[in-house]
């Protein structure tokens, strides 16, 4: 009983240690040693950077953007027209990329659809909670397959605060995957004791 303990523990601390070097990578730069080399002179030619990283300047230009659009955001798939307005403070036409988002299911949702749409999207992963939460479990396999999917779901819904989750493939897998343990595929759901 010690040792499941002392394993549960452990556990929890490297999941928050993780959550914690996971955050503190998308707002700073864990490395920010960079090593070039210099063709002319054939030497190598280190510099610290104390700048913030991408992500987090992608981050705060959310929150202006839902600062000025609390309610109904900017509109779907508009984050992009608004980032670069120049009383945000950041210059994102230098990054070699076209189009970015902010990094955060929750952020980028808040951005384009305001608060309604955020509501909407933790409606609809509460429902998927629900779904598999309520569905039968007959056996000893069903049981594990609906804690560890329950588990699985719920750090996916920690990690769309770092990354987009819908633009991942792991999201539909879940999904499918909440189908297949309940309701009238297994024929309905546990009645309430």
């Amino acid at each position: 009983a010690r040792a499941f303990v002392f394993l549960r523990v452990a556990a929890a601390g490297l999941f928050l240690a993780f959550f914690l070097l996971f955050a503190l990578q998308g707002y700073i730069n864990i490395s920010p040693v960079e090593i070039s080399h210099d063709a002319s002179s054939h030497r190598l030619e280190t510099s610290i950077s104390t700048q913030p990283s991408v992500y987090a300047n992608l981050h705060l230009t959310a929150i202006h953007i839902i600062r000025e659009h609390p309610l109904v955001g900017v509109g779907p798939g508009l984050y992009n027209e608004y980032m670069n307005r120049p009383e945000f403070g950041y210059d994102f036409e230098t990054y070699p990329w076209t189009n970015l988002d902010p990094h955060s299911t929750y952020l980028g949702y808040c951005a384009e659809t305001g608060v309604f749409g955020v509501l909407f999207l933790l409606l609809f992963f509460g429902s998927i909670i629900v779904h598999v939460s309520r569905a039968k479990t007959d056996t000893d396999m069903l049981r594990s397959a609906k804690r560890l999917f329950l588990a699985y779901f719920v750090l996916m819904l920690v990690y769309a605060l770092f990354v987009d989750i819908f633009t991942l493939r792991f999201l539909y897998f879940a999904y499918a995957l909440s189908l297949s343990l309940g309701g009238p595929l297994t024929g309905g759901y546990e009645k309430e004791r």
